[in-house]
């Protein structure tokens, strides 16, 4: 069973080194200029494969995920929660959201990435009111987040309750052996 999570993981990576290629080198230049400031960190992501450019000051900062790579400030990747989706739907899961995103559209996510940051930048910015994921590319990153985390913890659910089983049988199996 986690081996189907091990599998979409691996799909989503090589189609992120592959079809989504543009976004992923785009991210990782700018992965290296972030990292020669010495003013961010590589983190893993808690949820997902994706890699983590966590600014090492409490300075507040918003996110952007260029492929496999997110840029993030300390407090979203630590305790940003997406609470219009779910209580425990953080930040991460929805920037995972993001990559899956260009897993499936390749070199396209280009044109999601520029209206993301229109949608931000510009329109968000007017009317901060309305919710900055109710715009369709955010919309759309918390669904594939969403669906992913959920698959994840089903998963993670069905390998424990094995993992449980296994526990019963060997406990069992120690009680006939003394008996």
């Amino acid at each position: 069973m986690a081996k189907k999570k091990l599998g979409l993981d691996v799909v989503i990576i090589v189609l992120n080194w592959t079809w989504g290629i543009l976004m992923s080198l785009i991210g990782a230049i700018a992965t290296g200029v972030c990292m020669i400031t010495g003013k961010f960190e590589i983190k893993k992501c808690p949820n997902s494969p994706l890699i983590a450019v966590v600014l090492k000051s409490d300075r507040s900062m918003g996110s952007a995920t260029l492929g496999m790579f997110c840029i993030t400030g300390k407090y979203n990747y630590e305790h940003g929660v997406v609470g219009e989706v779910a209580p425990d739907f953080i930040v991460m899961d929805h920037e995972w959201g993001h990559t899956i995103q260009n897993a499936l559209v390749g070199p396209l996510m280009a044109i999601v990435s520029i209206c993301s940051v229109v949608w931000c930048g510009v329109i968000h910015k007017k009317d901060p009111s309305v919710s900055y994921y109710s715009y369709w590319t955010e919309k759309w990153a918390n669904y594939l987040g969403k669906h992913y985390k959920d698959a994840t913890l089903k998963l993670k659910d069905e390998f424990q309750e094995v993992f449980d089983g296994d526990k019963d049988l060997m406990a069992h199996d120690e009680e006939d052996a003394k008996s």
